[in-house]
């Protein structure tokens, strides 16, 4: 009887192996962290606990209910093992990677000719500040390809990827349209890999001269003395310079020009087309000098976005997703288009619709509709982007 139930064990465990061997996938958490996950029914699984702590969560268990609770930030997800989200293989509790992920606000693409699932940790709040450029910005981002190795440019943003590949970034440069307001993002890697640390701080001392090494020894400092996900704010080279060290390893700088005369972002006129914009859509939320499209309220679970720059009235919208099953989104989004370009609206969106068919990505394109110049443009990552002047 033992040696048929050791004979039964066996085969068990072999054609365990065997599908699993098989049904391998690579998860890359913030191209510093790599772990196998499991296709299962068309699911990517992934161990809980390596998983969500490499996202900065914290992973309790509850033995009486099989329950699996992560938290994260004001973010917490519950999940009861066996059941329709979590699986108990082996000793080991796994998890559907992009439910976790997305639940979390973290980004999740998959790579389907390398078989990986890439998770990009969710961006400080500083991104929220600078937002993605104009091409006028291209002369800037030409100059710095140029001043340094390993990079490409990806639209509008600076790519540093010794694999050529700009998803699997090291960091990255971003600018805002007109004010050159400039933000970089750089992962843990970027710190221990010697290229990667030399080839950003040629960029941030292109912008900062004299202060470069100064603001750098303090983000170390930071790290060193543990202080996490704390903006802190200074004036590097006469630019104020926001910047943070995140538990997660990130470096975040944001540069603006110094204005001491500065209003806040929203002026009286901004923010009374803000209101104006609110009242004619629905499922949209005021944040700050933003309009955000977000069904479920929650700003951060945004569609689409329309943000105002400082003064002079230029709307930049942000899109993404919004022609894939979401009508809504896309009907409330050209009520918007059309309060600034009138009937032509829909002519820019056919416009940018039939670039999304044809697969025209990061080709920017500046057209007059309704006497104002629009750029315009769909990125390789699917966000379509709109600037109005």
């Amino acid at each position: 009887m033992k040696n048929i139930l050791s004979i039964t064990m066996l085969l068990v465990l072999c054609l365990s192996m065997n599908i699993f061997a098989q049904d391998e996938v690579n998860v890359n958490i913030n191209n510093s962290t790599q772990v196998n996950g499991i296709l299962v029914e068309g699911r990517t699984l992934v161990p809980v606990r390596v998983v969500s702590e490499s996202m900065g969560a914290t992973v309790s268990w509850e033995g009486e209910t099989k329950t699996v609770t992560i938290v994260k930030g004001d973010k917490t997800i519950k999940l009861q093992v066996n059941g329709k989200d979590a699986k108990l293989i082996g000793n080991t509790t796994y998890v559907p990677v992009r439910f976790v992920s997305e639940s979390l606000g973290l980004n999740v693409e998959w790579d389907g000719e390398t078989r990986t699932v890439n998770i990009g940790v969710e961006d400080n709040v500083i991104q929220d500040e600078f937002p993605t450029a104009t091409y006028d910005v291209q002369k800037d981002l030409k100059t710095l390809e140029n001043m340094t190795s390993n990079t490409i440019i990806s639209g509008d943003t600076l790519v540093y990827a010794p694999s050529g590949n700009p998803k699997l970034k090291l960091w990255t440069v971003r600018f805002n349209a007109g004010e050159y307001k400039v933000y970089v993002q750089a992962d843990s890697g970027a710190r221990k890999n010697k290229d990667a640390k030399t080839e950003l701080l040629k960029v941030i001392k292109y912008y900062l001269p004299n202060d470069c090494e100064s603001l750098w020894n303090r983000l170390i400092e930071m790290k060193d003395n543990k202080v996490f996900d704390s903006t802190e704010t200074k004036k590097y080279d006469g630019k104020n310079v926001d910047y943070s060290f995140s538990s997660t390893g990130q470096i975040h700088i944001g540069m603006k020009q110094t204005n001491d005369n500065a209003q806040s972002n929203v002026t009286d006129n901004v923010s009374s087309d803000l209101k104006k914009l609110k009242d004619l859509t629905s499922n949209t939320v005021i944040s700050g000098d933003t309009l955000v499209y977000s069904k479920i309220g929650n700003p951060k679970f945004k569609t689409w976005t329309v943000s105002f720059n400082e003064g002079g009235y230029n709307l930049y919208v942000r899109a993404r997703g919004v022609t894939v099953d979401k009508e809504d989104a896309e009907t409330q989004l050209l009520k918007v288009l059309n309060n600034y370009l009138g009937d032509e609206a829909n002519t820019l969106w056919s416009k940018i619709k039939s670039n999304i068919e044809n697969e025209i990505f990061d080709n920017p394109t500046e057209e007059v509709f309704n006497g104002k110049y629009v750029n315009y443009f769909v990125s390789g990552n699917g966000d379509i982007a709109i600037y109005i002047k």
